[in-house]
């Protein structure tokens, strides 16, 4: 099934001619290096973006290597992204950092997007998404590890939540320093309000809440080890069959 949906990526991309990579590292559960590469390419009424490949990395390197070897002429962008251009926080502050030479790019090439690059409000979500995404990747970039354990998981994941519900509250009494990029963008504009996309932002963090709690509810991360972390809090007849036989 994979194979054939590779020939239909492959088969798009001919088609339309034109396409970009996107390359990443990742480890698997070995912690092995793995390379991962998407195609972004026109497709019948929108940008389309699907997997690729993934292939074991026998050795470390970086953006602008693995570019030179593919004979890519864009060496220098990836470089400069720090070889993580796939991730989706990295990308949009990257967007973000760089709107002004992506907006003249557009332009010249007579792009409709062009024109989202100067409109304030517009840029004010693209701020606030590259500030939540990043936030999401180390999040992602903290769970990784020989060390990690269900406790230590459950924790962080714990701690986010909360934090997910920190920034909401602080969105609502408009007030954004947590958030670098969006603050930082309010400060310079004078045309733009936090208000302008407040009820956006709210809505976003509670949809996110929502699915950290419909996924991971918070009975599931923290009471059925709780044992474990207080061991002399708990009675054994509380315990469970298997639990009380460890």
């Amino acid at each position: 099934m994979s194979a054939d949906i590779k020939k239909q990526v492959v088969a798009a991309i001919k088609e339309r001619g034109k396409f970009s990579l996107q390359l990443d590292e990742s480890t698997d559960v070995r912690d092995d290096a793995q390379l991962l590469v998407y195609a972004r390419y026109q497709g019948k009424s929108d940008m389309e973006e699907n997997f690729l490949f993934c292939k074991r990395l026998e050795t470390t390197t970086t953006g602008n290597q693995m570019c030179s070897d593919m004979g890519s002429e864009y060496e220098h962008l990836l470089y400069y992204s720090a070889v993580r251009w796939l991730s989706r926080g990295k990308v949009l502050q990257r967007v973000f950092e760089m709107r002004t030479q992506v907006e003249i790019f557009l332009n010249e090439k007579k792009h409709a997007l062009a024109s989202r690059l100067s409109e304030p409000r517009w840029l004010l979500q693209l701020a606030y998404l590259a500030d939540i995404f990043s936030e999401l990747n180390l999040l992602n970039m903290s769970m990784h590890g020989r060390d990690e354990t269900y406790l230590t998981l459950s924790e962080k994941l714990k701690a986010f939540k909360a934090k997910l519900r920190l920034w909401k509250g602080k969105i609502e009494r408009e007030k954004a320093a947590f958030f670098p990029l969006l603050n930082l963008f309010l400060e310079d504009e004078e045309d733009v309000s936090l208000l302008d996309i407040q009820n956006i932002i709210v809505e976003h963090l509670e949809k996110l809440s929502d699915e950290f709690d419909r996924y991971i509810p918070d009975e599931e991360l923290h009471e059925k080890y709780k044992w474990v972390r207080r061991p002399f809090n708990v009675q054994v007849e509380d315990l469970s069959e298997e639990e009380s036989s460890i």
